[in-house]
């Protein structure tokens, strides 16, 4: 719709032309997740990453049956008691940028750190 459609548009409903139509517009948490996403489709987040340096502030998130891929996660790495884990640690990127990001992960006794992702940057 060209600029000035818009605009008489807008104004037909009783808006101003600079108050426009807030139905399309995001929120500032939308804004947020719509940028860090688009980024992690850029450069591939989930996969494509190399630890530099260790993980600190590591927690668990979820055991056993509060895991959503638990079934999943038994069938391809066996395993009995499974832990959803998060931690922050730079990362270098395929692109050669180093950052701090949150990483989720998967963990099990005798199996190791498995399925390990980005889940957003940190600066």
């Amino acid at each position: 719709m060209p600029l000035e459609e818009y605009r008489k548009s807008a104004l037909s409903r009783g808006r101003s032309a600079e108050e426009g139509d807030n139905s399309t517009a995001l929120s500032s948490r939308q804004s947020r997740w719509l940028s860090s996403w688009l980024f992690g489709m850029l450069f591939n987040m989930e996969n494509d990453f190399e630890l530099v340096g260790q993980i600190t502030g590591i927690e668990v998130i979820a055991v056993n049956l509060s895991i959503r891929e638990l079934q999943g996660l038994k069938a391809q790495f066996g395993g009995r008691r499974w832990r959803k884990l998060k931690g922050f640690a730079f990362v270098r990127f395929p692109n050669g940028e180093v950052h701090k990001a949150e990483l989720h992960w998967y963990e099990a006794h005798g199996v190791g750190r498995r399925k390990m992702k980005v889940k957003r940057r940190l600066d």
